[in-house]
């Protein structure tokens, strides 16, 4: 029996290219394909150019279909729309106010841990969790006089200060700070004052700022 060849199919130099470059953008967004498409264009020099059109309404009825919608459900039936929506966004709150920021290795990380009894396991959870209350009462006390930070960067900045101990002309030495830049100055003076600290020399706490 005669084996039969396959013809091999014309070259389409064109053809190729749109492939290519069609692979090469749609390629993961073939969502794009719905609005969106491709044309190559040859000019006098023979250089190809790629011209991208895009079809304004199926855009739209794509957008007005797929985005923009996130479904919310409750065993609440007695609330509102708005209370629904209140309680979900303060739970936003807590996931990124609290579990996210427990995961800050600079500050307040929970892991990575280096106990193994269960006890040495609930106090280093009680600390870290303690400090991350701490430090957003703190954070809020400033908001509420006009000092805007997020946790992180107040205790970057606080982090700043630096204390030692300074030998007065009696000998006695004085725990203080060095002399601050003056929005440094500003949050300093404000923690002193949600704190409730008094400015008095007690030995070990740090003494007025220089």
């Amino acid at each position: 029996m005669e084996k039969r060849l396959k013809e091999v199919p014309e070259w389409n130099e064109l053809e190729a290219l749109a492939e290519i470059i069609n692979q090469a953008v749609f390629s993961g967004r073939k969502f794009l394909l719905e609005y969106c498409s491709l044309q190559i264009i040859t000019n006098d020099d023979k250089i190809f150019q790629v011209a991208l059109s895009i079809d304004k309404v199926k855009r739209e009825e794509y957008i007005n279909l797929n985005f923009g919608k996130k479904l919310t459900v409750t065993d609440h039936s007695d609330w509102t729309t708005a209370e629904i929506l209140k309680e979900y966004g303060e739970q936003e709150c807590i996931e990124n106010g609290v579990f996210r920021v427990s995961k800050d290795t600079d500050h307040f990380a929970i892991r990575p841990q280096f106990h193994w009894t269960d006890d040495k396991i609930e106090v280093h959870t009680f600390c870290c969790l303690s400090a991350l209350a701490i430090a957003e009462v703190l954070r809020k006390l400033l908001q509420d006089k006009g000092i805007v930070h997020t946790k992180a960067s107040m205790l970057n900045e606080l982090y700043r200060i630096r204390d030692g101990w300074v030998i007065v002309s009696d000998n006695k030495p004085i725990r203080t700070i060095e002399t601050l830049d003056e929005e440094l100055n500003l949050l300093w003076k404000a923690v002193i004052e949600v704190c409730g600290v008094e400015n008095k020399d007690r030995g070990t706490y740090i003494g007025e700022i220089a």
